[in-house]
């Protein structure tokens, strides 16, 4: 797969390979720039847009500036993935840190 990241972005990304060990800025694209296209393909349709609802709201509020309406998505967004995980991933699923994202 061939992505083209932004001009603005001062390197571009490694291997997936080397994802534990990536720095705070290399996570942070990843989410908000390449998990999405990159997992096209790969997770069936239903957990890839589990995971564009996560990805949709953190894009949101990691935005320099965020309105009120930012806030009011982005938590209807979190609210229907924590809904959404038990049916998807199981009880086990369902840690500290899922509901943490209320």
């Amino acid at each position: 797969m061939h992505l083209k990241p932004p001009h603005w972005f001062t390197r571009l990304p490694g291997s997936i390979r080397e994802r534990p060990s990536w720095k705070a800025r290399k996570q942070k694209w990843w989410i908000l720039f390449y998990a999405a296209p990159c997992l096209d393909g790969i997770l069936d349709d239903i957990y890839r847009n589990h995971l564009c609802r996560l990805l949709g709201a953190v894009q949101l509020l990691w935005k320099d500036s965020i309105t009120q309406c930012d806030v009011r998505n982005a938590m209807d967004k979190l609210s229907d993935f924590v809904v959404q995980m038990e049916d998807l991933y199981g009880k086990g699923a369902m840690t500290f840190n899922v509901h943490q994202l209320l």
